[in-house]
């Protein structure tokens, strides 16, 4: 942590501001306490003036954006007037629904008639590249410049929504702005008629942006689907999202990251929305003079801070340097000062203060003096209770010798077990035991119980490697299969005893599982495992531990199933202690 601080330009300001002398922190102090209110006041201005200018930048491109979107209106009005024109004509009409006309009457009115009408058309309107008319009269001869089956394009997704009325339905089609009518059915059993109408892409939305800054133009149309777009915006994070324009309400919205100036208008005669971005900060805002005012109001504050400071530190520090003397003396050993004042401010306060505190030095190095007397008695006492320990070890290791001698293994391995298990359990009055002791005192444990019921049980482990590389509270899992074995093994009398200890890593946590076949637990204790009185079960004092030394999330869960046993989890983190 200390190296951190190093490092770090806050803890040197910090340093060199706490070692300022007064008089030059008070001077600081009132520069930066002038500063803060005079900035806070410019910033507030320049703000209120960038949004003022963005307000006005943001009608003037409204009302060019309102231009654009009334210029197509119209083009479109202009387009869906030549549809409806050729739709509703008489002589059209009648030729496509004729179907006794000979050949030389179909020959006259495609050449007389039709193709007249589609080239004079064209001609007139550049944004039209070609018409043609899709029927089912199986009397109509196909031209490939005027009239073809309907056949032709009845597989399209279109087609349906086409049929559906006689309005003009615009949309893409193999990247090229097709418009498409049926026409109207004169009788009943007429035949199906649309026209399609292929129109000049670059020219329909050759648009105007030189009014617009920064821009980017997209017309979407009622599934949100692209029908054009146009952008000169110079920023590589900018993506178009078809679905956020139309979705997005008008006004400012941030695209990854970056603000925009959204505006949306509606082009009433194909139902499109016309929406327009422009990136906020394209919008040049002038505010030299602000931040120049404000540099003249800052410094003429200063001026007269540096002059204020002046006059105050006169009066104010002059008796700080006066205690601070005191308090040199003292320093040198000179403990018998008359440190009095006459003042009730703060300063007077401290130094009536520093005087009682002189009167009262002797009497607290007597309470040091004996202090110190009952810390070294009690560094006596502790060194004296490590004793009983070795004087336990000593005399194991001996029964162990001495069982090895007459050739009885067994009450040598209880004897190592034992001594295995208490010096894990004092851990030289340390309370965090590494997870690798906890489960080899464990197994001293269990050994030793295996051997006190003629191992009349059995015991299966099963550890994942992973949680040896971490610590846990000592005397957590002996407790709870001593429970397991005392409520549940040996209460067992028509099948052998089972014991599973197992610890696995999930989540970022440590499990144990200590699982029996015993006879198991009914709901009302499994409810009051916890509380003070469990008739020998002894759980509270270690979830209590786990919960205080890990946190809340963790401890001990319990499930039980009469006649078949019961399975207690202890959930502990990932830990790992520091020396």
């Amino acid at each position: 942590m200390d190296n951190l601080q190093k490092y770090n330009p806050v803890y040197y300001f910090l340093k060199f501001f706490k070692n300022l002398k007064f008089k030059k922190k008070l001077f600081f102090s009132y520069i930066v306490i002038s500063i803060i209110p005079i900035t806070i006041l410019g910033i507030y201005s320049f703000e209120q003036a960038k949004n003022f200018l963005l307000i006005e930048a943001e009608q003037g491109l409204n009302e060019s954006i309102s231009q654009i979107a009334e210029t197509l209106n119209s083009k479109f009005k202009r387009y869906n007037d030549i549809v409806y024109f050729v739709t509703y004509n008489q002589q059209v009409t009648q030729i496509i629904n004729n179907e006794d006309s000979s050949y030389f009457q179909k020959y006259v009115d495609y050449t007389e008639v039709l193709d007249p009408l589609f080239i004079s058309i064209t001609s007139i309107n550049n944004e039209i590249d070609s018409m043609v008319i899709y029927t089912s009269n199986s009397n109509i001869t196909e031209r490939s410049n005027s009239i073809q089956s309907i056949d032709r394009i009845k597989s399209n997704s279109w087609f349906n929504s086409v049929m559906s009325d006689q309005l003009v339905h615009w949309m893409i089609d193999n990247q090229s702005l097709i418009g498409l009518t049926r026409f109207h059915q004169p009788f009943k059993n007429a035949s199906l008629n649309i026209l399609y109408t292929k129109m000049r892409y670059n020219l329909v939305f050759d648009i105007d942006m030189n009014n617009v800054r920064e821009y980017g133009i997209f017309i979407t149309d009622n599934n949100s689907n692209m029908i054009f777009s146009k952008s000169n915006i110079d920023d590589s994070k900018y993506n178009s999202n078809d679905k956020l324009l139309s979705e997005s309400q008008e006004g400012i919205i941030k695209i990854n990251g970056i603000q925009y100036i959204l505006i949306k208008r509606k082009i009433d005669e194909t139902g499109w929305l016309l929406s327009y971005l422009c990136p906020v900060n394209a919008i040049a805002i002038n505010a030299g003079k602000i931040v120049e005012a404000m540099i003249i109001i800052i410094v003429a504050c200063l001026i007269i801070l540096l002059f204020i400071t002046w006059v105050f530190s006169n009066t104010l520090v002059k008796r700080i340097y006066n205690l601070n003397y005191k308090m040199r003396l003292a320093e040198e050993g000179n403990l018998n000062l008359d440190v009095s004042s006459g003042s009730k401010d703060e300063i007077g306060e401290l130094t009536n203060r520093f005087g009682k505190m002189l009167k009262n030095i002797s009497i607290l190095i007597d309470e040091v003096y004996q202090g110190k007397i009952l810390q070294k008695e009690a560094e006596m006492k502790a060194l004296q209770a490590q004793i009983n320990p070795h004087f336990l070890y000593n005399t194991l290791s001996l029964i162990n010798w001495k069982a090895i001698q007459i050739g009885d293994m067994e009450i040598s391995l209880i004897t190592r077990n034992i001594s295995k298990f208490y010096r894990t359990i004092l851990n030289k009055g340390r309370d965090v035991i590494s997870i690798e002791d906890e489960i080899a005192n464990i197994k001293c444990y269990v050994d030793i119980q295996l051997a006190l019921h003629n191992y009349s049980f059995s015991v299966e482990y099963d550890f994942e490697d992973e949680i040896y590389e971490y610590d846990m509270i000592k005397i957590i899992l002996q407790p709870i299969v001593e429970n397991a074995l005392e409520h549940g093994i040996d209460l067992l009398t028509e099948r052998n005893g089972k014991l599973v200890i197992s610890g696995l890593v999930k989540d970022k946590s440590i499990l144990f599982i200590i699982e029996d076949n015993g006879p198991g637990m009914d709901e009302e204790i499994l409810d009051n495992i916890f509380s003070i009185d469990t008739g020998g079960y002894g759980l509270k004092n270690i979830q209590d531990r786990l919960k205080v030394f890990f946190g809340a999330e963790f401890g001990i869960k319990i499930s039980s199933i009469i006649g078949k046993g019961t399975s207690v989890t202890i959930k502990i983190p990932q830990y790992k202690i520091v020396f």
